[in-house]
């Protein structure tokens, strides 16, 4: 068990990503992104700031819904459903800015 070993299958598997489609390798990072991040807080040992599991959910759902406003092909179309039934539409808000002009 050398760290070695870990970083080496790490560097190895994330190979695989060259085998997606491209337009699926953005989909992927979304799902990666919030497990990459619970990762690093863990390893990192930030367990002693208070509601430190807070940030990490508010870090991920940034992300995602930052990408469902600014790139929705890259969302998974559960994700995006969701999104549509519980945010408001980016749409709907340009509508009232121009309504108040």
């Amino acid at each position: 068990d050398h760290k070695f070993g870990y970083w080496f299958a790490g560097i190895i598997s994330s190979l695989a990503i060259f085998i997606e489609k491209k337009a699926r390798r953005e989909e992927l990072g979304l799902y990666v992104f919030p497990r990459a991040v619970d990762s690093i807080w863990l390893s990192a040992n930030f367990k002693s700031l208070p509601r430190s599991e807070i940030l990490i959910y508010a870090l991920s759902m940034g992300f995602l819904v930052y990408f469902n406003a600014y790139a929705p092909k890259c969302v998974a179309p559960m994700i995006h459903s969701v999104f549509k039934n519980v945010l408001p539409s980016h749409q709907a808000e340009q509508g009232e800015a121009e309504n108040e002009e």
